[in-house]
């Protein structure tokens, strides 16, 4: 009878460790998916998981305005389904690399949004050790305007100087470097 209640004395404490390590391990997956909820809400990106086929398996976004279509139009279909043709032949490109590569693969596009024309990048990258691919996708217009801007108003003053024949130099105080326009230049070494 001794050996009995010792034998079920220790699967008793056996039981008990392991609803203990449950019950860690359940608390600690809590934990890690409030710290990777709130970095998902610092971020401005759009997060899909997907499918080595490109079927969307999840999505995490910050802003769904920045969605193409609403959740219900594309968990469970493939991105190639339900983006538009040109895009859609940009994300089968891309899935196909990195299935044959396993490389990050980064490309940028365009969409026609309800507010008017938007400029994406989407970085592909393989899950370690899954056939998953993560696809993070970031709304870049407002960087590809002003960069715009800067070389629209860099191409005019380059044009204004050859008219005028005049022209300056470019000083950068940060890193000590400086520069000649191109008409300056010219003026300098006639």
């Amino acid at each position: 009878l001794d050996d009995l209640v010792t034998a079920v004395l220790a699967m008793r404490d056996r039981i008990n460790n392991e609803w203990e390590e449950r019950v860690n391990a359940e608390q600690k997956s809590r934990e890690q998916d409030q710290v990777l909820h709130a970095i998902f809400l610092a971020l401005p990106d759009l997060f899909f998981l997907l499918e080595s086929d490109g079927e969307i398996q999840e999505y995490r976004a910050n802003d769904e305005s920045s969605l193409y279509a609403m959740p219900d139009a594309f968990l469970g279909k493939r991105m190639q389904a339900v983006m538009p043709p040109q895009v859609a032949a940009l994300f089968d490109e891309n899935i196909s690399r990195v299935n044959e590569s396993g490389d990050l693969q980064a490309f940028g596009y365009d969409l026609e949004m309800p507010d008017g024309l938007r400029r994406f990048e989407a970085r592909m990258s393989q899950v370690p050790d899954r056939s998953n691919i993560v696809a993070v996708v970031r709304d870049v217009t407002q960087r590809y305007l002003a960069e715009s801007r800067f070389k629209r108003t860099d191409e005019l003053l380059n044009e204004m100087g050859n008219i005028g024949k005049i022209g300056g130099w470019n000083f950068d105080v940060c890193t000590g470097d400086g520069n000649w326009t191109p008409q300056r230049w010219r003026k300098f070494m006639k």
